[in-house]
């Protein structure tokens, strides 16, 4: 917990520290001409997964000339595992399936600090689904099921900051922290077997807000 408070409070001076910098110097990007750009989040590989979104910001300037982003964020992953013998819930399953998808929307505002940060700001909204499957190994009659299924649809809107290190005009890395106010309906169904059908289905919502020290540490190339 010290850690994250302590990156995000990196986070929030950051911007500031770097306002003691000249503003007028040339930068080493030029949004005009490398105004899209790709990016993937590097924090699953820290953790020793494979990458699950893809992220994509068009920069550009408004009537007013002030500098502004458009950004969308994909968010997929699919895995099944054989997981020999698990007990889950008084039954006994050989196989998970989980899955996930979604879409992230937002704008932000950009402020170029020095010749090479940009400093950020804006809200996000998304949805994501997510379901976990466990199949059952063996038939120990209709009282355990046969499969489980946990369905988790989520609403989020999220004001964020980050900040922007350009190593030249095709490659930067960003960071952002955020605070994620979110709305879950979670879904469990079970199914005894293919002849007996649905068993029963419970629904619940959930309401809540998080504060996401380290929400993004990604790398991104420019085009």
């Amino acid at each position: 917990m010290k850690k994250q408070i302590l990156v995000l409070f990196s986070l929030s001076l950051l911007p500031f520290c770097l306002m003691a910098q000249d503003n007028e110097s040339e930068t080493v990007f030029d949004y005009s001409k490398t105004k899209h750009e790709f990016a993937v989040d590097m924090v699953p590989v820290f953790g020793g997964d494979v990458p699950t979104s893809i992220f994509y910001r068009k920069n550009y300037q408004n009537q007013n000339g002030k500098n502004r982003g458009f950004r969308m964020n994909l968010i997929f992953g699919n895995n099944t595992t054989d997981l020999g013998e698990l007990t889950f819930e008084e039954g006994l399953y050989d196989r998970v399936s989980n899955h996930a998808y979604g879409i992230t929307l937002g704008r932000e505002t950009q402020k170029a600090i020095g010749s090479n940060f940009v400093a950020y700001g804006g809200t996000d909204a998304g949805f994501t689904y997510t379901s976990r499957r466990f199949r059952r190994a063996v038939d120990v009659g209709p009282v355990v099921p046969a499969v489980l299924n946990f369905h988790t649809f989520s609403y989020n809107l999220t004001p964020f900051m980050g900040i922007k290190y350009h190593f030249n005009d095709r490659l930067s890395v960003f960071a952002e922290s955020g605070f994620e106010f979110f709305y879950n309906r979670f879904r469990e169904v079970e199914v005894l077997s293919s002849t007996s059908g649905i068993k029963n289905a419970e629904i619940a919502d959930n309401f809540g807000t998080r504060l996401i020290p380290l929400r993004a540490l990604s790398i991104a190339y420019h085009f």
